[in-house]
């Protein structure tokens, strides 16, 4: 709705590469364990991690092209939500018609409350919560709820900004021509434009900036201790990367990623479907595929939901997902910096 994606032309080619990064790393999962034990997890090196592709982004500030940041970032959100779709559709269980019917229902609900601008943050987590709930009862993996959810809130405010900041304008002129001694009036009047911005707000921007703190802060922190410690004693030490399990998941992340988002962004733009993100040279562009290895929560996600009941197969998952992890960092950092600067561009060159 805004931001970089907000046309269907700039978000075709991070969609069209993160489809080629999720493809070839899970074709080569699945060759390395078609038949055996593993072969459950072909979905665990298919979703590349923002936070710590942004991460290391960030250490390159001068050897990366912005377009190639804002591409990489907008793969990762593409290929996350692949990631949950695939999550929903075969990872789940039995499927159940009437709960399925059920959440239909709800979908029709999350409509209504877009349609009618509901601001309600208790209404928006009672209808997500009904919508999760419904969604695990009718055989579909829940988290896909989150994704309906928040493409249901609504993300753009009733009023075009230039009309708030107009409104805005004259109002601070007329607090600006009263005299100085009126203190305590103009203290209360800045609070009042801070409640009316917060009423002008899309409820989607409100919540997320409600939400980020405890997200990035307690929830994400949280699941990363939980769910990535490797036992490295009894069953856990047969977690050999050279296992089925955790070098597909290595050589997945690795090395299915980087060919996966290269090519098919190389060939996307030789048939001229976009432009290369910020006319950057192709070898940045197989150093951001590197670091588009870098895969995390939802790999571990994944691995859960594909070994439950065998402690020991995943062990040997998140032995790969580390290695794959740390490898395309690594190597993705390294080939980056020393690939040369960005050249400054032409606005900042002359500030300089």
């Amino acid at each position: 709705m805004v931001g970089e994606l907000r046309t269907t032309a700039r978000a075709l080619l991070p969609a069209v590469a993160a489809l080629g990064g999720m493809a070839v790393p899970g074709l080569i999962f699945f060759l390395i364990n078609s038949g055996g034990p593993g072969r459950a997890g072909w979905g665990i090196p298919m979703a590349t991690d923002i936070a710590f592709c942004v991460g290391v982004l960030t250490l390159l500030r001068s050897h990366v092209h912005h377009g190639l940041k804002v591409f990489l970032t907008a793969l990762a959100v593409f290929d996350d939500l692949g990631g949950i779709i695939v999550i929903a559709l075969f990872y789940g269980h039995g499927v159940e018609l009437a709960w399925l019917g059920a959440s239909a229902l709800l979908l029709v609900v999350l409509f209504a409350l877009n349609r009618f601008y509901v601001r309600n943050g208790l209404i928006w987590a009672a209808a997500g919560l009904a919508l999760w709930y419904a969604l695990g009862k009718g055989g579909v993996h829940p988290t896909i709820s989150g994704v309906f959810l928040g493409m249901a809130i609504p993300a753009l405010p009733t009023r075009p900004l230039r009309e708030i900041l107009h409104a805005l304008h004259e109002h601070a002129s007329r607090l600006v021509r009263r005299p100085a001694e009126d203190a305590d009036l103009e203290a209360a009047e800045v609070l009042g434009i801070e409640e009316h911005l917060e009423d002008v707000e899309a409820p989607l921007t409100r919540f997320v900036h409600l939400l980020h703190p405890t997200v990035a802060f307690g929830i994400m922190p949280l699941f990363a201790l939980v769910n990535s410690g490797v036992r490295l004693g009894g069953a856990g030490a047969a977690g050999s990367l050279w296992s089925a399990v955790p070098l597909g998941a290595a050589l997945g992340l690795f090395v299915g990623k980087q060919l996966g988002i290269f090519f098919t962004t190389f060939a996307a733009v030789k048939l001229g479907l976009a432009p290369m993100p910020g006319g950057a040279p192709l070898r940045k562009l197989y150093g951001v595929a590197i670091v588009g290895g870098v895969g995390f929560t939802v790999a571990l996600f994944v691995a859960q939901l594909s070994y439950p009941g065998h402690p020991e197969i995943l062990d040997q998952a998140k032995v790969g997902i580390l290695a794959g992890s740390l490898v395309s960092g690594v190597v993705g950092y390294l080939f980056l910096r020393f690939s040369g600067k960005v050249a400054a561009a032409p606005e900042a060159a002359a500030a300089g």
